[in-house]
This record gives C-alpha cells, sequence and structure tokens, in this order.
C-alpha cells in the first residue's frame, strides 16, 4: 500500500477555466480499499466530500482544483482508516497523535 500526491501539468484552457486555482492529482493505491477519501482543509475534513475513484485495480485518484495556499490534508480508507500520505514532503501533528500531510499550492 502506498500513496502518491502528483502534481498535475496544466492546459491553457484549464487555466482559462479555473482562474487562480492550480489543478493537483491525489493517488492512493490499495487494491484491499473499497472506500477511499481525500480530507482536509479545503473539504471542512468531510468524509465523503472527495472520494476517490477507483480502476478496479487498486489505484484510486482525484483531481482537485486548489487555490494558492498551504493545505493540510488526509486519506481516509473505508470511512474510519485515517492515513498520512507518506510522500508528502511535509507533515504537521494534527492534535489527535497522528501526522496531516501538507501541500503548498504556489
Amino acid at each position: 500500500m502506498s500513496l502518491v500526491l502528483v502534481a498535475c501539468a496544466s492546459s491553457p484552457e484549464f487555466e482559462k477555466q479555473a482562474g487562480s486555482n492550480k489543478p493537483r492529482i491525489f493517488k492512493y493505491t490499495d487494491d484491499r480499499a473499497r472506500q477511499v477519501d481525500l480530507v482536509g482543509a479545503f473539504n471542512g475534513w468531510k468524509i465523503g466530500a472527495t472520494p476517490l475513484a477507483t480502476d478496479g485495480h487498486g489505484s484510486w485518484t482525484v483531481g482537485l482544483e486548489l487555490p494558492k495556499g498551504v493545505y493540510h490534508y488526509m486519506f481516509v480508507i473505508d470511512g474510519t482508516h485515517w492515513i498520512t500520505d507518506p510522500n508528502a514532503a511535509r507533515r504537521v501533528p494534527d492534535g489527535f497523535g497522528r501526522m496531516n500531510s501538507v501541500i503548498i499550492v504556489e
């Protein structure tokens, strides 16, 4: 099981539609997961607000437009398992004994 955060290159058409938002692709790999959600400051930490789509073979992804800023996030697996992104360059304590992943959008 591994988590990967990938910055997505944007096209001129996307830039026009998105304004100042920057596209990001969040990816999680786990062939045993039945549901994967991205939660963070950008969606009120609400499970179900930003579900990842599966390819049916253990790869989960979601694209998210984020304006410039610093965001804390985690993945929630099957509604109960909160996972820190092991590939995140930055992490901060979440106040509950775990670490939040951090993404900086410039």
